[in-house]
């Protein structure tokens, strides 16, 4: 009977080494990981929020340091030098032009046209969306231009580890007559 106990008693200390082995492996996995995330933060001046209810399978995947970084860069440099965003018509009308890319998916903003002038702005990613999202704030629209701020915000998946990363965009937009 005793053997039995010791027997049992082997396996679960066996068992419970396993199960702290493996958790010690993800705390180690996800303390480096952490650490990358606010050396990158600090690197690009931004914030990346961690948040452990983010669905991995609604994110932007990272397999290495160096293509988050590669990502973050691209954008940041859309974000920080925006092109101006021209529509192609001034008749009356709903005309779409294109702010920034991420790859597979595009910010577009659809510029409605009433005699001739901008009457109404409406900004959304289409494409791969996975990931991303637009919330559109404050427009200031005359006749012929106007301008559209917003925040764009990336829900980013590095090594186990979600984050939240959101900045503030303005675009300027203008009719092409």
């Amino acid at each position: 009977m005793s053997f039995c106990l010791t027997f049992n008693s082997c396996s679960e200390d066996e068992q419970v080494l396993e199960t702290n082995s493996e958790e010690q492996n993800f705390i180690e996995k996800s303390s480096s990981a952490i650490e990358t995330i606010e050396s990158i933060e600090e690197d690009f001046e931004i914030e990346l929020i961690v948040d452990e209810t983010i669905d991995p399978e609604n994110t932007i995947h990272f397999e290495t340091e160096e293509e988050m970084r590669s990502f973050i860069e691209e954008q940041l440099n859309q974000i920080q030098n925006p092109s101006p965003v021209q529509t192609e018509g001034c008749a009356n009308g709903i005309y779409t032009g294109q702010a920034a890319s991420s790859g597979l998916a595009s910010l577009n903003f659809d510029v409605s046209v009433s005699d001739g002038c901008i009457s109404g702005i409406s900004g959304y990613w289409s494409g791969f969306t996975f990931g991303l999202g637009y919330t559109q704030g404050e427009s200031n629209m005359n006749c012929s231009s106007a301008t559209v701020c917003g925040t764009v915000d990336y829900l980013l998946f590095f090594q186990g580890i979600g984050t939240v990363w959101k900045e503030s965009v303005c675009y300027s937009i203008s009719l092409n007559c």
